[in-house]
């Protein structure tokens, strides 16, 4: 079945029916759409057919001869647009989660009702699926195994997922960044072992900064990372600054 949508359908500009309009055919279109064709008797002739999905026609018992009236058909038109924000929201879902502002954003490029798109969104909260604080979550612990990179830079990525600041900033507080520099440098600096100080210095601590650690923890991870490699009775060589 379609979504349970509670939200209130908006007016439209331009709907193809003010009045009362009787159904006079639904023939099947593509990508499990049917083409809804209209009378107007008021107008007397016919009016501009338009696509609606086969789903919505079905569970709207929709047949030919029926008549709407302009609620009717205004209501109808809104769970289509309701249903066809569901279907697109569950088409992202299945590649990986996302948060509630992604989702929007995405819906929005596409070009369908906003409104029709916040009601959908809602309901999808409302069955689990789309969950701001578990999605946060599931990101930072994504990077922390697979690239981690500093509390202020997994913060940013959240952000711009769509997550209201302070969502981010809590699924953020607690992260270690020393921890999460050495763990992030270990696989490189494995591959840079062979380099003299300098340049496995410079080479870590770029690549540090890419992940958005400060300059002085991706220095001192870099130094921290050079001396687990040296004997026990050598040391770095010292720098001033």
């Amino acid at each position: 079945m379609t979504p349970q949508i509670r939200a209130h359908p908006p007016i439209r500009d331009a709907a193809p029916a003010t009045k009362e309009a009787i159904v006079i055919a639904l023939e099947p279109a593509a990508r499990g759409q049917v083409l809804l064709r209209l009378w107007g008797p008021a107008e007397g002739h016919d009016l501009e057919p338009f696509l609606l999905s086969k789903r919505v026609a079905q569970e709207a018992g929709l047949r030919s001869g029926q008549t709407l009236n302009a609620a009717e058909h205004q209501a109808l038109l809104f769970r289509d647009d309701c249903y066809r924000a569901h279907q697109a929201a569950l088409g992202l879902l299945r590649y990986r989660p996302r948060s509630r502002g992604e989702l929007a954003a995405h819906l929005a490029h596409r070009g369908l009702d906003p409104v029709a798109s916040a009601a959908a969104l809602d309901r999808l909260e409302e069955l689990g699926l789309v969950d701001d604080a578990r999605f946060a979550r599931a990101w930072r612990e994504h990077r922390e195994t697979f690239s981690p990179r500093s509390a202020r830079r997994v913060r940013q990525e959240l952000l711009q997922k769509g997550l209201a600041p302070p969502e981010a900033a809590a699924a953020t507080a607690d992260m270690q960044d020393e921890d999460s520099a050495y763990r992030a440098a270990q696989p490189r600096a494995r591959r840079l072992a062979h380099l003299e100080f300098g340049d496995f210095e410079t080479k870590i601590g770029t690549f540090l900064l890419r992940r958005g650690f400060s300059f002085r923890l991706a220095r001192a991870t870099a130094r921290r990372l050079w001396e687990e490699k040296l004997p026990a009775s050598a040391s770095p060589p010292s720098r001033e600054g």
